[in-house]
């Protein structure tokens, strides 16, 4: 199962320009806000898109794993929390060259957008939500939105992830068809 996650976790991520191709983040240090709310563009629960590395290790702790990333433009890291040794429940990858977050995944049904997307929820929720760039793999569909949203399903059509990204890089480095 592990394996699985991993493997949809990665067939939604295309290929994309080097690392100095792809922007700094104009998004400013925040605070973490304390709750479960996956908001597009911007974060999942108490981390967000910008923040440092050392304020999501004073958030979250230490991560129960971490590994080279280098897909979606950028060489990184991926830091894991919670879940189970088959499925990580929050995956934050963070950029090499300024050590903040630039992306986040989450595999954990506590954490859902306004309009109701979350992990184990049904695919429809995902493809009503508005206009999206899909993709298919051989593990399933992606949908991918402007505003720094990404859903990938199964072949049940059940949604197996949500990741939030920085709205200026779609379509570049996600859903890549």
């Amino acid at each position: 199962m592990r394996i699985l996650f991993l493997l949809v976790f990665l067939a939604g991520c295309g290929g994309a320009p080097s690392d100095d191709a792809v922007p700094e983040l104009a998004l400013p240090v925040r605070e973490p806000v304390h709750d479960l709310s996956i908001v597009p563009g911007e974060r999942i629960g108490s981390i967000s898109l910008g923040m440092p590395l050392s304020q999501v290790l004073d958030v979250l702790g230490d991560p129960a794993e971490s590994y080279g990333w280098g897909m979606e433009g950028y060489p990184g890291t991926v830091y894991t929390y919670g879940g189970t040794e088959h499925i990580r429940a929050l995956r934050v990858i963070v950029r090499t060259k300024d050590q903040r977050v630039r992306a986040i995944t989450v595999a954990d049904p506590s954490y859902q957008t306004a309009r109701g997307i979350r992990y184990g929820g049904s695919g429809a929720r995902a493809m009503v939500a508005g206009p999206a760039h899909s993709r298919r793999s051989s593990l399933g569909e992606h949908y991918c939105y402007r505003e720094g949203l990404e859903v990938g399903l199964d072949h049940r059509g059940t949604i197996v992830f949500v990741k939030v990204f920085p709205a200026a890089d779609y379509p570049r480095a996600y859903c890549a068809p």
